[in-house]
C-alpha cells in the first residue's frame, strides 16, 4: 500500500480539491481490500492526514462499499453508487488492456463473450481496441484515470501480459455466469408457464450448454 501512496501523491497535488479526489480514486480501492482491520485503520488515518480531511470521511466512503476486507472497489463517481465486483473486474481488465501488446490483444480478443455493465465501460473498451471515441471530451478524463491505474499496475505487477490474460478470462467467466443465470431463470419461467409445450426451450438449452462448455474451458 505504501507504494501506491507514494505513486499517487507524487502524481497529483493533494492541496487542491481535484487532486484530493484523484488521489482518493487511486488509493481507496487498495485500502478497502486490506483484510487486517488494524492495518486498514492505519492507512485510513494516513490518507486522511495527508489529504487534510477527517478520518470519518474516509471511513464513510469505505462503508459505502458494503464489501469490507475482501474486494478492491473503486471510489464511486460523485453522486454514484459503490461499484460491484463486476465493475471492479471490468476496470482491472481495461487497465491491463491499456498496457497489453497489440499481438496479445488480438489473440485474446479474437473471440470473446465480454459485455460491459455500463455504456462508459463499453466506450472505453472500443477506444482502447479501435481508437473510436478516444478523443471525446466525455471519455477523455476516464481514459486518463485508467491510464494512471495501468501505470500503477505496470510498476506493481511483474508480468503485465499475464495480468491481462487473467483479467480477460475472469471477466469473461463472470459475464458467462451472469448470462447462464439469466438463461436458467428464463427456462424455468417458460417451463412453469408451458410445462408440456416447451416452446422455444430448445434454443435456450443449446445456448446454456454451449456457454457452460466455454466457462469450463476458462477455468
Amino acid at each position: 500500500v505504501a507504494f501506491y501512496f507514494d505513486k499517487s501523491f507524487a502524481a497529483e497535488d493533494p492541496k487542491t480539491a481535484e487532486g484530493k479526489k484523484k488521489i482518493a480514486h487511486a488509493l481507496l480501492p487498495f485500502v478497502a481490500e486490506l483484510s487486517d482491520e488494524i492495518e486498514k485503520a492505519h492507512w485510513v488515518g494516513e490518507l486522511a492526514r495527508r489529504l487534510g480531511i477527517l478520518e470519518e470521511a474516509i471511513w464513510k466512503q469505505l462503508r459505502a462499499y458494503g464489501m469490507p476486507g475482501t474486494a478492491a472497489p473503486r471510489v464511486p463517481e460523485e453522486g454514484g453508487a459503490a461499484p460491484s465486483r463486476r465493475g471492479l473486474l471490468e476496470e482491472r481488465f481495461l487497465a491491463a488492456l491499456a498496457l497489453a501488446p497489440e499481438g496479445l490483444r488480438q489473440r485474446e480478443l479474437a473471440t470473446h463473450r465480454i459485455a460491459f455493465s455500463t455504456a462508459q465501460g463499453d466506450a472505453m473498451f472500443r477506444a482502447l481496441t479501435t481508437g473510436t471515441g478516444a478523443e471525446t471530451p466525455e471519455l477523455a478524463p476516464h481514459l486518463e484515470r485508467l491510464r494512471f491505474t495501468g501505470e500503477v499496475l505496470r510498476e506493481s505487477i511483474p508480468d503485465i501480459e499475464k495480468e491481462f490474460v487473467v483479467a480477460r478470462r475472469e471477466l469473461e467467466k463472470l459475464c458467462i455466469s451472469e448470462r447462464l443465470a439469466d438463461l436458467e431463470r428464463e427456462i424455468g419461467q417458460r417451463e412453469r408457464a408451458q410445462p408440456l409445450a416447451g416452446e422455444g426451450l430448445g434454443a435456450l438449452w443449446e445456448e446454456f450448454k454451449a456457454l457452460s462448455d466455454v466457462r469450463q474451458s476458462l477455468s
